[in-house]
Parts: structure tokens; C-alpha cells; sequence
């Protein structure tokens, strides 16, 4: 420990001297190479997201969690059902790679683990659907696992192919299904090993279905292991999808993560090299040309020569093609996804691409820990990048969240994977109508309906109309609403879904239910405080029961929210720990627990 903390001092004395934007775009600046002894490393360490908190969308937009309590989410896939496939996947096990780094890999890993990122691989994929379209997946399932980290994932036709870190498979996909138990046949091989530095693998398809791409990253920093460890890295690889034989597409990409169509043209989202200093290199998006070589790693955007490499290679650095859009130093830009469909509103109506921004862990200041937004005008980037989703770091440099994948949903949301917090975020347009005036409408005699509110673990309200005066079973704990909504406030809901001011009806009752909280957000707070309750999600698992009995404490449970007691916790040790329950919300635990409580909830 004593070694590993003279290490990081020793890095940080090197400070960034331009800002984020300087690296932004399609001229950054390339400032002199700052090389120490030890590179510069400053940790956001991994923290999660305290109860009640959430990032910061937009204005315009608002964000709530579409599924919570994930393990390592790195990726997303929307099939055309509506369905979304996440993958829970990690770095598979490595053996050539500690011995190749020695101390300084060792250090590495103590930095990935307090940064959130050494989880074991939960190696499987889940599928999340929302039955009712109020922005929550109520349906969650296993729908694929003892994969080998798992990454990319695309559907073509009625096959699914999925991007191990070591080779392409597929599998039959049905469509609804919840569950896929066929056959996995291998595809093709991917480069891997037991070295396997940059191990994710994405992977996308051409338009015709013909062709697979697939992202590989490099093995190394800058070749420091020499370049026998590099064949076939660094690459975008194009794939026939029947036959399963590769080709390199296009070369010199350090760590090609996301892949993603724009219009017809093939983009890419490249994490650049390391060590060089808090200002350099900056990652990149860029159009990936057939048979191009982006420099990697003998230069960087373009033919500027990074004179670490030996021998130095001239010749191809001659022929280094300069990336399209810088992503700002040490961002760790990996999702990708086309702004194509999303209902978003402006500024992010118009062409261009989303990014997630993994965050720096070398660059001090902080860069990244955000989703930005890239507009195009025609078919290149065009002015500076905007953001869609930040508040990922908290006030002391904790990381509460990072986000991964970026994927667009079948209504138009923007989904985002967070690693750190386990959470996929849901992105959604607030209507125009929604932040403005609001209209009066003739009253008439009402029509009734039932609600139901369903608790978003988070801390807030979700209300999906429905128009049956049976309301449909819920999972877990509801509470039914009657309002009456008279025929023509109806007809003038209908108006406002028809002209795309909201998605449906129960996107208007969220967003009146949300103004109103928000327009009494001072009181409620005031309120929180006075009577001392807890806001958001408040867990009890038996552990710490045990130990709040074993220091003869007697635990007062009251929540805003959703309080929940985990399933391994007895009846007889629920009453031996807690004293008294007060919820405002939902309150979970299973019914020999609620019985042993019966007389202590309030």
C-alpha cells in the first residue's frame, strides 16, 4: 500500500493546461507531449448513487432509471419488438497481462478496482421490456448467459450474433421470447489471448445484413510489448456473415469501442493513447474508411509522431488518415449511437450521434462522466458537442455513475448503461406544452379511469394511464388512483399525442404529476426535514440486521420512497432489529416478514 500511494503522489503533480474543449472537435489542439516518471493518475473512486440522487439532464429533457440493481451493465441492444438487451459483462481473466505489466500493472488494477471497473464478469445478457410504455422495464429476465464477456450484439433477421471477447456466435432469436435456449454456433474467431489488454468487442451490421463489424482493441498502451502481441488489433474487422471469413476494414485505431451507422457511412468511437500528459491524446469519433490507417501507434490524429514507438515507421505514418472529431483528452468515449429516431426535441432532433463517456481515470482535471450529443450538417460533425446528461461526479470527485452504451428505445428515449451505479437511465423530451403555459380547458361531465402509481426506486412517481376500469396486476407494491378526466379534456389529450407532444396519455399524467412536485419542491423538502424520513430507496439485508442487533440498536424505518427488506432476512430477526416502520411510498419484504411487523408499521 505504501508503495502503491508513493506511486499515485508521484502522479499527480501533473496538471492539464488547456481545457476540455481545446481537445474538442475537428482542429484540437496537440500541445508538446508531457512525459513523468509515473503517468499522471487521479481517480474518481466508485461510489454509486446515494438514494433521492440521480444525473442532471439537460433542460428540456428528464431522466429516470428504466432498471436498477443491474451487475456491471456495459452494453445495449434494442430489438425491433421494443425490448432491450443489456449485457452485464466484465474483462475475462487475463494471466499474461499482470505478468507483462509487473508493478505497474498492479498499480493499474488497484486503480480499475477503486474506479469500479475490476467486478467479476456476470458474462450472461438481460432482457428488459416495459409492458405498460411508462418509461420502466416491469419484465426482467436472464435471456442469455455463460457467455465469455460478452459485448456487441446485433440481430440480422431471425439470427442473433453476439460479440464474445474471443469470437462472434449466433443463436436462433424468436421473436417476444424471453429466454434464448438453442444451439450457440461460433461465427468466426476473434483476437484475445491471455493477454487481451482492450477486451471489449462491438459489433454492428451492414444495412443488408451481409456483413458484420466488429471493433478490437489494442494490447497495449503503445506497442511496449512489441508488435507480435498486436496482429489483428487495433482494427475494425468486416466479417461475411454466413461464411464467417474476416478482413481488417480499417487499422490503426488504438481501442475502437462503439460502432455506429450514420446514414450509410460506418463511425467509430476510439479511446486514444495514455502517458503523454492530462492535454493529450484527445479520443476521436470518426467515419471509418475501407483499407484507412489511423496512426496508431506510431502517430496520433493524424501524422503527428509519437516518438515512445521503436523503430518508427515513416512510411505508414505518411499515409495516417486524421479522425473526423476530437472527443476532448482521456474522455474514454465508448458508447456510440445514431441520433435517428429519438424524441429528444432540439437541439437533438437533428442528425448527429450520442456519445457516453466512460470518464478519465489519468487526466487532472476530471474529463468525461457525461453523455454528450454531436450534431452533423450533412455527413460531418459541425460545431462544438452538447451535453445531454452530466452529474455522474459528486462535489468531492466520487464517481456516483459512468456511463457506458448509448442506445435510442422504440418510443424515442435515450437509454444510457451506468457501470458504477448498475443503473440503465432513460432519457426523455419534457413537451413544450409541458414547460410553458398551460391551457385552459371547458369543463364537461367527467369520464373516470383508474391509475395505478408505481414507485421508481429512485424517488419518484411514475402513473401509466389505464383505460379499463379493471386496472391490470402489478408486480410488487402499487396504489390505485380515480381521476376524472372529462371527455373533451380528453379528446384535447388525444390532440396533444397526435401532434407529438407527448408519446401517450400517461406521458402527460407523469409530466403533470412531475411539474406539480417540482413546482413544490421547496415545501417538500421543508417537510422531509422537519419530520427526519429518508428519500428514494433505503435496502435492509440481513447482515446488516445481524450487526444492528449485535450493537443492541432497535432501527427506525422511515422512508420516502421504497423501503425493502431483503428476502434472507427472518421473520424472527425483522422484529429483533426493527422497531417501528413509517413508509410514504412502497414497502417490500415478503409476508412472514410483514406479519412479524404487522403490528410495528404505521
Amino acid at each position: 500500500m505504501l508503495l502503491m500511494a508513493a506511486l499515485l503522489a508521484s502522479g499527480c503533480a501533473e496538471t492539464a493546461r488547456l481545457q476540455v474543449a481545446a481537445g474538442t472537435g475537428a482542429s484540437p489542439q496537440l500541445p508538446p507531449p508531457v512525459q513523468t516518471l509515473v503517468p499522471t493518475v487521479n481517480i474518481a473512486p466508485a461510489k454509486g448513487w446515494p438514494a433521492g440522487s440521480q444525473p442532471l439532464a439537460a433542460q428540456g429533457l428528464a431522466v429516470q432509471p428504466f432498471a436498477v440493481d443491474l451487475d456491471h451493465p456495459r452494453w445495449l441492444y434494442v430489438l425491433p419488438n421494443g425490448d432491450v438487451l443489456v449485457a452485464e459483462t466484465n474483462a475475462p481473466e487475463r494471466p499474461l497481462r499482470a505478468e507483462l505489466l509487473g508493478v505497474k500493472g498492479w498499480v493499474m488494477n488497484a486503480v480499475m478496482k477503486r474506479a469500479g471497473a475490476a467486478v467479476r464478469s456476470a458474462d450472461r445478457i438481460t432482457l428488459l421490456r416495459d409492458t405498460d410504455g411508462d418509461g420502466l422495464a416491469d419484465v426482467r429476465t436472464v435471456f442469455l448467459d455463460k457467455l465469455n464477456s460478452p459485448f456487441g450484439m446485433v440481430l440480422v433477421g431471425k439470427e442473433l450474433f453476439i460479440a464474445n471477447t474471443d469470437a462472434i456466435v449466433k443463436l436462433a432469436y424468436v421473436p417476444g421470447a424471453t429466454r434464448l435456449d438453442g444451439p450457440v454456433t461460433r461465427v468466426a474467431e476473434l483476437p484475445a489471448g491471455a493477454l487481451n489488454h482492450h477486451w471489449t468487442k462491438g459489433l454492428v451490421a451492414s444495412a443488408d445484413g451481409s456483413r458484420l463489424y466488429v471493433s478490437v482493441g489494442s494490447n497495449s498502451n503503445v506497442a511496449e510489448h512489441g508488435m507480435h502481441h498486436e496482429a489483428g488489433r487495433a482494427a475494425i474487422w468486416e466479417f461475411d456473415r454466413i461464411t464467417g471469413q474476416g478482413r481488417i476494414f480499417a487499422s490503426g485505431l488504438r481501442n475502437p469501442v462503439g460502432l455506429a451507422w450514420q446514414g450509410d457511412v460506418l463511425w467509430a468511437a476510439v479511446n486514444e493513447r495514455d502517458e503523454l500528459g492530462s492535454d493529450l491524446v484527445p479520443d476521436y469519433m470518426t467515419a471509418v474508411r475501407d483499407g484507412a490507417f489511423y496512426g496508431w501507434p506510431y502517430s496520433y490524429f493524424g501524422q503527428t509522431v509519437d516518438d515512445r514507438v521503436q523503430p518508427p515507421r515513416p512510411e505508414l505514418v505518411a499515409t495516417a488518415v486524421k479522425p473526423d472529431y476530437a472527443l476532448g483528452p482521456h474522455t474514454a468515449s465508448l458508447g456510440l449511437a445514431s441520433a435517428a429516431g429519438n424524441g429528444l426535441g432540439a437541439p437533438f432532433d437533428a442528425a448527429g450521434l450520442f456519445v457516453g463517456q466512460h470518464g478519465s481515470w489519468n487526466r487532472r482535471p476530471a474529463s468525461g462522466y457525461k453523455v454528450i450529443y454531436v450534431p452533423f450538417s450533412g455527413p460531418t460533425p459541425s460545431g462544438p458537442p452538447i451535453d445531454v446528461l452530466t452529474g455522474f461526479l459528486d462535489d468531492q470527485g466520487h464517481a456516483r455513475g459512468r456511463p457506458v452504451g448509448v442506445a435510442v428505445d422504440r418510443r424515442g428515449g435515450l437509454l444510457v448503461a451506468d457501470d458504477v451505479g448498475n443503473v440503465i437511465w432513460r432519457v426523455s423530451g419534457i413537451p413544450a406544452a409541458a414547460q410553458g403555459s398551460k391551457a385552459s380547458l371547458p369543463p364537461v361531465s367527467p369520464t373516470v379511469f383508474q391509475l395505478e402509481s408505481k414507485w421508481n426506486p429512485i424517488g419518484m412517481y411514475m402513473a401509466p394511464l389505464n383505460t379499463s376500469m379493471e386496472p391490470r396486476p402489478k408486480a410488487g407494491e402499487t396504489e390505485k388512483m380515480t381521476v376524472n378526466v372529462g371527455v373533451v379534456d380528453l379528446g384535447h389529450v388525444d390532440l396533444l399525442v397526435q401532434e407529438g407532444f407527448y408519446s401517450n396519455r400517461s406521458d402527460l399524467v407523469r409530466t403533470a404529476l412531475r411539474n406539480q412536485l417540482a413546482l413544490h419542491a421547496d415545501t417538500l423538502k421543508q417537510t422531509l426535514a422537519r419530520r427526519t424520513l429518508t428519500v428514494g430507496l433505503q435496502h435492509f439485508g440481513r447482515r446488516e440486521l445481524e450487526a444492528a442487533v449485535a450493537a443492541g440498536q432497535r432501527l427506525q424505518v422511515q422512508v420516502v420512497g421504497l423501503a425493502r427488506i431483503a428476502d434472507d432476512v427472518t421473520p424472527e430477526l425483522a422484529r429483533a432489529a426493527i422497531e417501528s416502520v413509517t413508509v410514504l411510498g412502497a414497502f417490500q419484504a415478503s409476508p412472514a416478514v410483514r406479519r412479524a411487523l404487522a403490528d410495528r408499521i404505521g
